[in-house]
């Protein structure tokens, strides 16, 4: 199952787009509840995807600037890349690295016929492979990372909430060797417990809740989500109520709602 919300088909201010990709994964965007207060090229230059398969999740989110089009080739890439079964993450560092150069090399493709300031297109990427989990409610679940620019990603569970990405002002789409693109990207492996949420956004809700106080936010949400559709579109009104004048891009995986068998019915006699 997989979802892709392109900023370019979201253009309305104001308009909030919402998609479930399964009961525990969901997606939105929005050009912004408010005009942007800068100059931009596209109304909407973010872009958000995420892929539910029998071995893990794929959430992306990409920020593009001086047009959609860095944002767009560089999830097409990773969406190519890891298709519609992702792995359980448990890319090696150097795929993880290539996957990356490769989507570096995809967006300077793209704008290299385009005029400017299109020709100008970068991007953030930020991506996270959640593992499929194990049928047991108290098996942590292994998480892979990695990111380049200003989108976060957020851990939440149990009312903490925990950001491993750091802001930098480093984008997809300037022309960077393979050793390069290593000593730039912010990336990691580790597990998560078993009742972890994980989130993926663009600057257009940190900045604007004040990055500090982000994964606090996110953590507040979460905590009385009823599901991943609820919390995606609570985290980007929170964006619109701190004044955010930006595109807001957000994928949500909640923690897996284990199904129990039934007990067995009586049908009448002793046991």
């Amino acid at each position: 199952m997989q979802t892709v919300l392109w900023g370019r088909d979201h253009t309305e201010l104001g308009e909030v787009a919402i998609h479930a990709v399964s009961d525990d994964v969901a997606c939105a965007i929005t050009r912004g509840l408010r005009r942007k207060a800068y100059r931009y090229v596209d109304p909407n230059e973010d872009t958000v995807a995420a892929v539910v398969g029998p071995r893990g999740t794929l959430l992306v989110v990409a920020d593009g600037h001086n047009g959609a089009e860095a944002a767009d080739a560089a999830v097409t890439t990773v969406l190519e890349r890891l298709g519609d079964d992702p792995p359980p993450a448990d890319l090696s560092d150097a795929a993880l690295v290539e996957l990356f150069s490769v989507a570096n090399d995809a967006v300077l493709h793209a704008t290299a016929s385009l005029r400017p300031p299109n020709a100008g297109s970068r991007t953030t990427l930020t991506m996270a492979l959640v593992a499929a989990p194990a049928n047991r409610p108290s098996v942590p679940r292994r998480l892979q990372w990695a990111s380049m620019g200003d989108s976060a990603l957020i851990i939440a569970v149990a009312g903490n909430g925990e950001e491993l990405t750091r802001p930098q002002h480093q984008f997809v789409g300037h022309p960077m060797s393979v050793p390069e693109v290593a000593g730039k990207l912010q990336r990691g492996l580790g597990e998560i417990p078993a009742d972890a949420w994980v989130v993926v956004v663009s600057d257009g809700f940190t900045n604007f809740v004040g990055p500090d106080r982000a994964s606090r936010v996110v953590a507040d949400i979460v905590a009385t989500a009823t599901e991943p559709a609820t919390a995606a579109r609570a985290i980007v009104d929170r964006a619109g109520a701190m004044g955010a004048g930006d595109n807001v891009a957000v994928a949500v995986a909640a923690p897996i709602r284990l199904i129990l068998p039934e007990p067995p019915r009586r049908t009448g006699g002793r046991l």
